[in-house]
């Protein structure tokens, strides 16, 4: 698995972090690429997890981030039911992921996020 941001992940704010931390990114290491990424304030991160067999699609559950979305670096503090979603959203959300697992013909799981 591949996390964006990754274990030496830190949010920045403004010029001098950034050139902080770019600093400190080349003293370990010059050869490796630093990924610079963007995440949306105040937004709601969810995993779906679909078990399909090409045919059906059962919505095994939404999860709801605890943390602000595209903060983590992999692990991650997650609740069910969901939260802050109404109802109409969520169901919403469990009908896109099953047609989502059937477009794709899955035949195991899928996790959307």
């Amino acid at each position: 698995s591949y996390v964006l941001g990754g274990r030496g992940m830190r949010v920045i704010h403004g010029e001098a972090m950034f050139n902080q931390y770019i600093d400190e990114a080349i003293e370990v290491s010059d050869r490796h690429p630093v990924l610079i990424d963007r995440f949306l304030g105040r937004a709601t991160e969810l995993d779906v997890d679909v078990l399909c067999d090409g045919k059906q699609a059962l919505v095994c559950g939404v999860m709801e981030h605890i943390e602000e979305a595209g903060v983590h670096s992999g692990d991650s503090a997650c609740s069910i039911p969901v939260f802050s979603l109404d109802p109409t959203t969520v169901e919403r959300i469990r009908d896109f992921s099953k047609k989502l697992a059937l477009a794709f013909e899955v035949k195991g799981l899928l996790n959307a996020q």
